[in-house]
Formats: structure tokens, C-alpha cells, sequence
């Protein structure tokens, strides 16, 4: 998050910790009040952490990861919109991905990587995410494993 504050020139942190604390927090506490303003219901700290999330997600774009396929939009003020959902972007293409989605296919393409390839790269992260060990091994062929 402070990597993306400071990326859009929200924040930049000034090097005495108990300063920018106190800033990081009471930055926060705006963002999270403009949010459930505009949101009109309750809006957490995590809300606000997972909207910057969503940011970082996007910039991965650029280098080489499946875009989601319904972006959120960013308003006139610069914040993010939040998502409805609770899986990260990152791992809620994976029911597209094992019945080889037309549209997510062609977004596989554009990258370079088959869907297959893809979708073994999604399951490596989520087992990370669920906290495994992964060693990806490539693409695995017949009962060889992919990780």
C-alpha cells in the first residue's frame, strides 16, 4: 500500500517513524471517510488497503499477468472503486481459465501463454496463498506434476 501511495503521489513517507504513522493513519482515516461517502455504507481500514491492492494488481499488467476481465473503474478523485468480492483478482479468473473461456483465452494470447500455462501459474498462487510451498516445474505432461 505505502509503495502505491507514494507511486500516485498520495504519500511519501519522511523517515521519522512515529511521524509517518501518525500520517500513514490519519491518511487512512480520510481515505476510508471519501469512501463511505461515496459508498454510502460502512467502509474498513482493510477496504481501503484492498482498493490500493486492486491498483497494484492492475499495474501488473504491465508486466505480462491476465488482466481481470472487469476492471474497476477509477473516479474523477482518483480512488478506486471497491470490489464486491473477496478473492483477489489474481485467483478469481480460475473458473474461466479450467473451462477454457473464449474471452480468457484470447487474453492468454495476447500475453503469449496458453490458457493451460495460465491457469497452472493461477493454482501455483493460490496454494502460496493458502500458505504451501511451491516450486513450479512447468507444464507437467501425462501424471508428471506441474509443481
Amino acid at each position: 500500500m505505502i509503495e502505491t501511495l507514494m507511486d500516485v503521489g498520495i504519500w511519501t513517507p519522511s523517515g521519522d517513524v512515529e511521524t509517518d504513522y501518525e500520517d500513514f493513519f490519519n491518511l487512512n482515516e480520510e481515505m476510508r471517510a471519501h469512501l463511505r461517502s461515496l459508498e454510502g455504507h460502512s467502509v474498513s481500514l482493510w477496504d481501503v488497503e484492498h482498493a490500493f491492492w486492486w491498483r497494484m494488481q492492475q499495474q501488473s499488467v504491465n508486466i505480462g499477468v491476465v488482466p481481470p476481465l472487469r476492471p474497476i473503474s477509477t473516479g474523477e478523485d482518483g480512488f478506486l472503486g471497491l470490489p464486491e468480492g473477496y478473492v483477489p483478482p489474481v485467483v478469481s479468473i480460475l473458473p474461466l481459465l479450467a473451462v477454457n473461456d473464449e474471452q480468457v483465452a484470447k487474453l492468454c494470447e495476447q500475453t503469449g501463454r496458453s490458457i493451460e500455462k495460465v491457469f497452472e501459474e493461477r493454482i501455483a498462487i493460490l496454494f502460496k496463498m493458502f500458505g504451501f510451498v511451491v516450486e513450479a516445474l512447468g507444464q507437467g505432461y501425462g501424471r508428471m506434476p506441474d509443481g
